[in-house]
């Protein structure tokens, strides 16, 4: 015997959305790579080992490829409400998203502070793990040969990470104050630079949501929040930045301020508002006369209020289909 029974039909949906109309409401809910942004710990202590260079390397490149897929996700989003509601704000509003790009010029400008932070550091630097250190003992000098090796991560720690440290050794140099010095400035402003590529990307997706939302306005629909300039800085983000300043590595700041404000917007701000877009769209779809099949991404997908009742309440809906609750308020796409 077989459980496939003759009789069973599947019909297939009398109306069914386009196929671009569910690529942009299942596009939107999709979370990004997961490696484009770091948590805390990982970025203080990849940046420790490599005296700040690997986050400067590493994150603005990933977050280059996010800015790309992000840009692509909304363009095709404002593709489909221009063919929806075709006028004159849905064509601005699609030819703003042109202005969404990674800033290359101000990342080589970054990593050019870096390279010359470290050939600074290195040049004066170096020849100092080369000779041997006088100090002074009880019984009289005592000569310590140099531990310190070029080229291994104990030179790079100490010469990067820990160059306070050596500054303490060797005071009487004034070659060594001013190499400390010069690498700490070199590599604040580098790690800053970092920062100023998130905070301006920011900036152009604010634009980019009023313009979305004077279009929403004129048709009727519900406007979405704007992404806040906000650095994500929460407890762990401000322990392990506490750490590396008693470490010595004042860069160290910055670094963990770019880093946050890249997982912030990414995991956070970026994404509610890539919801809310989808949540936009699945409205309109499933507002049409006759009505048409339009799957609901889970992400999308909201709970009763009611104890007793969890059932799905679909973003923008004020009552429950269920049980017939109100909602105080439009159900929002949820950031999971």
């Amino acid at each position: 015997m077989t459980n496939a029974s003759p009789n069973l039909v599947f019909v297939s949906p009398a109306h069914t959305a386009d196929s671009l109309s569910e690529g942009v409401v299942a596009a939107l809910t999709r979370k990004m790579n997961l490696r484009s942004s770091w948590g805390p710990i990982k970025a203080a202590v990849l940046g420790l080992i490599s005296g700040g260079l690997l986050p400067l390397i590493l994150l603005p490149r990933r977050f280059g490829k996010f800015v790309d897929a992000e840009q692509k996700q909304l363009w095709h989003f404002a593709e489909w409400l221009r063919l929806q509601f075709p006028s004159q704000e849905t064509d601005r509003f699609q030819e703003s998203l042109s202005k969404l790009r990674f800033r290359r010029l101000i990342w080589i400008l970054s990593l050019l502070f870096a390279a010359g932070a470290v050939a600074w550091a290195w040049h004066d630097l170096v020849p100092l793990a080369r000779r041997p250190v006088v100090l002074l003992a009880p019984i009289g000098l005592r000569v310590q040969l140099p531990s310190l090796i070029p080229v291994t991560p104990r030179f790079l720690f100490s010469f990067t990470a820990r160059l306070p440290a050596i500054v303490k050794q060797f005071a009487t140099v004034p070659r060594v104050l001013i190499a400390a010095e010069g690498f700490t400035l070199l590599l604040i402003g580098a790690h800053v630079l970092a920062l100023m590529q998130v905070m301006l990307h920011i900036a152009d997706v604010r634009k980019v949501t009023e313009l979305f939302n004077r279009a929403a306005r004129k048709h009727g629909l519900e406007p979405v929040a704007l992404p806040q300039r906000r650095l994500g800085m929460d407890v762990i983000w401000l322990l392990c930045t506490i750490t590396l300043v008693v470490l010595g590595a004042w860069w160290g700041v910055p670094m963990m301020l770019a880093a946050a404000a890249q997982a912030r917007y990414i995991n956070g701000d970026g994404r509610k508002l890539r919801l809310a877009l989808s949540a936009r769209a699945y409205n309109v779809l499933a507002q049409r006369r006759p009505v048409i099949y339009v799957p609901m991404p889970r992400a999308l997908r909201g709970k009763c209020p009611r104890e007793n009742c969890n059932s799905a309440v679909r973003g923008g809906e004020t009552f429950c289909p269920a049980c017939g609750t109100r909602v105080l308020a439009p159900v929002e796409p949820k950031v999971a």
